[in-house]
C-alpha cells in the first residue's frame, strides 16, 4: 500500500504529501504549485478579472480587455502580470469566436473552450484555436498554413493563452499588480462626499461605490413617473376590473408589476396581473400550418418552389416579404458550382435603396408596408433567434432542387439563397432549407448547362420576377382581422337587429349556422 513497499500502511510522510507541497507523492504525480489557489479562468481578462469583449494580446500570452490595457499603460507603462515594460504597440489584437450560447469556441472543429482545453494563438493570423486541432491538422500533417486566414507559419509562432497541465501563470496571487498593490480603477470617475458621508470610507467600500451610477434627482423622478399610477377614476376601474377578457395577442406570461410593487417602495399598488403582449409576428409565425407556393421567372424559363412555412416561418416570411416589394425582381444568379450549387447575387443593396426611397412606402400595397416594422420582423433581434432556431432544426441538403437561404456567420443573417444541383450534406445546419423544387424540372437543367468560369456563369442567368402563387402569412393576418372585427362589432352592436323580421333571421341562421365560423365561410 505504501509507495515503492509492500506495507500495509501509509507512512505520515506520505499521507502529508498528499495535502500539501513538497516531498514525494504516491500516485507518480506531483501535485502542482496551484493547488488550492485562485486561478484566472481561461476567458477573463488577466487586468479585470471578468470574461473580456474586445481582447489583445501580449507575447507572453497575457489577454487584456483593450480600453482597460489602454488606461493601465497610460498610468503605469508596464504589464500588469509581469512587471516588464510594454508599450501599446506590442498588442496583439486577437480574434476569438463564440457560438450561438456565445461561448468561447474552435472556429474549426466547433467545440466550446473549458477548462480542461489547451488554447493557443497563432500569432501570424491573430486567430485563437485549441491545441489539439493545430496539432491534428496543422504539425501532425505538416501542413504548417492557418487553418482560417491560409497564412504561412512557424511553430514558434504558437503562443499558449491556457494550459491546464501548466496553470502556475494564471494564479492571481503571483501577478505583478496584485502583489504591489496597484489599484486600478478603469472608470475614473470621482465619488462626492455627500454620497459617503454616512459609510465607512475603507479600501473594499471605495471599489464598490466607483462602479456604481450615480443617479440624479431627475433620472429617479423620471423613474417614479413611469411606473406611478394616474388616480384611479371610474374608467380606470372599469379597465383594471376586466381581468378575465385578455387580448388576442397575450402571452402566458406576466408583467410582473403585482410582484414588483409588493417588494418596492417605488411601484404604486397594483393588484391585477396583466399579461405580456406578443407582437403581431410572434403570434402569428407559430399557428401558420400552410406551405407557400412560388414561381421564380427566369430568362430560362420558369422555377416553381414549394416554401415550408410551418417548419421555417420565418425564413418562409422573409422571402416572401422580399418578393412581394419586388427586391428579388431582375436579381442575378452570380455563382454556379456545376454538380453543387446555383447561388444567387446579394439582394443587400436594393433593400437599402428600398429604405432611402421616401416614395417606395406608398406604392407597396401589401400588407407588410411600414418600414419600421418590415426591418424589425425581418432582421431584429428576436427575428435573429429565431432564424437560429430554424437553422439547427434536423434538415439536410440531400437531393436536388433544395432551396436554402444562406446564413452569413458574421451577421447571423442574409437575404442570398442557393438551389442544389446535387446532395450538399456540407451545408447542413449552416444554411436553412425553407423549400424545394416541384415544378419545370427542365429549367434547372438548363441552367445546369450554362458553362462556368471561375464558378460565374458565361451566359447571364437572372430572375425576371418572383410570383407569390399563395400567401399563407396575408391569408391568416385577412382572417384574425375579421374575426376581431366580428368579435367587435358581437360585443357592442348585439342588439342592432332586434326589429327584423323573426322568420328571415331563423332562415339566415339556419342556412349559414353549418358554412361559417370565426374566420369565415368554409369551404
Amino acid at each position: 500500500m505504501g509507495k515503492g513497499t509492500d506495507k500495509l500502511y501509509i507512512t505520515h510522510s506520505e499521507w502529508s504529501n498528499k495535502f500539501s507541497e513538497g516531498g514525494i507523492n504516491f500516485g507518480g504525480k506531483k501535485e502542482g504549485s496551484s493547488r488550492g489557489k485562485k486561478i484566472l479562468p481561461f476567458k477573463c481578462c488577466y487586468l479585470t478579472q471578468i470574461p473580456f469583449k474586445s481582447p489583445v494580446c501580449t507575447e507572453e500570452g497575457h489577454i487584456f480587455e483593450y480600453e482597460s490595457i489602454l488606461q493601465f499603460l497610460k498610468q503605469y507603462k508596464i504589464n500588469p502580470v509581469s512587471g516588464a515594460k510594454l508599450k501599446s504597440k506590442d498588442l496583439m489584437k486577437i480574434t476569438v469566436y463564440r457560438n450561438e450560447n456565445d461561448e468561447l469556441m474552435c472556429p474549426i472543429s466547433e467545440k466550446p473552450f473549458n477548462e480542461s482545453t489547451r488554447i493557443v494563438l497563432n500569432r501570424k493570423s491573430g486567430h485563437v484555436y485549441s491545441y489539439s486541432t493545430i496539432e491534428e491538422l496543422n504539425i501532425k500533417a505538416r501542413n504548417m498554413r492557418d487553418l482560417v486566414t491560409d497564412e504561412e507559419f512557424k511553430k514558434t509562432d504558437l503562443i499558449d493563452l491556457y494550459d491546464p497541465k501548466d496553470l502556475d501563470g494564471r494564479i492571481i496571487n503571483n501577478f505583478y499588480y496584485v502583489k504591489n498593490n496597484i489599484r486600478f480603477n478603469t472608470s475614473q470617475k470621482p465619488i462626492n462626499e455627500e454620497d459617503v458621508s454616512n459609510v465607512n470610507p475603507n479600501s473594499s467600500v471605495k471599489r464598490i461605490l466607483d462602479l456604481v451610477k450615480e443617479e440624479t434627482k431627475e433620472e429617479k423622478k423620471q423613474k417614479l413617473d413611469l411606473y406611478l399610477e394616474k388616480p384611479e377614476t371610474k374608467e380606470n376601474k372599469s379597465v383594471n376590473q376586466k381581468s378575465n377578457s385578455k387580448a388576442h395577442n397575450a402571452s402566458l406570461y406576466t408583467t410582473g408589476h403585482v410582484a414588483a410593487s409588493l417588494t418596492s417602495t417605488t411601484f404604486a399598488p397594483v393588484t391585477v396581473n396583466e399579461n405580456i403582449l406578443l407582437s403581431n409576428l410572434e403570434y402569428m409565425l407559430p399557428k401558420i400550418k400552410s406551405n407557400s407556393f412560388v414561381k421564380l421567372k427566369t430568362n430560362f424559363g420558369d422555377l416553381e418552389f414549394e416554401l415550408y412555412c410551418s417548419f421555417t416561418p420565418q425564413t418562409c416570411y422573409n422571402f416572401i416579404t422580399l418578393a412581394k416589394n419586388g427586391i428579388y425582381d431582375n436579381l442575378r444568379f452570380a455563382n454556379s458550382i456545376k454538380n453543387l450549387i446555383l447561388i444567387s447575387e446579394d439582394p443587400e443593396e436594393k433593400i437599402k435603396s428600398f429604405y432611402s426611397n421616401s416614395d417606395k412606402e406608398k406604392d407597396v400595397s401589401d400588407y407588410r408596408n411600414n418600414k419600421k416594422v418590415w426591418s424589425e420582423e425581418l432582421v431584429g433581434k428576436e427575428s435573429m433567434d429565431r432564424l437560429n432556431s430554424e437553422r439547427a432544426k434536423k434538415q439536410s441538403h440531400d437531393k436536388r432542387g433544395l432551396l436554402s437561404m444562406i446564413i452569413d456567420p458574421k451577421t447571423n443573417y442574409s437575404h442570398q439563397f442557393f438551389i442544389t444541383f446535387r446532395p450538399a450534406t456540407q451545408f447542413d445546419k449552416k444554411h436553412i432549407i425553407f423549400g424545394r423544387l416541384v415544378g419545370n424540372l427542365s429549367t434547372l437543367d438548363k441552367i445546369e448547362a450554362v458553362p462556368a468560369v471561375d464558378f460565374i456563369p458565361t451566359e447571364n442567368i437572372f430572375i425576371e420576377k418572383v410570383i407569390v402563387l399563395s400567401d399563407p402569412f396575408q391569408e391568416f393576418s385577412e382572417r384574425l382581422e375579421r374575426k376581431l372585427e366580428y368579435l367587435k362589432d358581437n360585443k357592442n352592436g348585439s342588439g342592432k337587429n332586434k326589429g327584423t323580421d323573426i322568420h328571415n333571421t331563423k332562415l339566415s341562421a339556419n342556412s349559414t349556422a353549418n358554412t361559417t365560423n370565426w374566420f369565415g365561410q368554409r369551404i
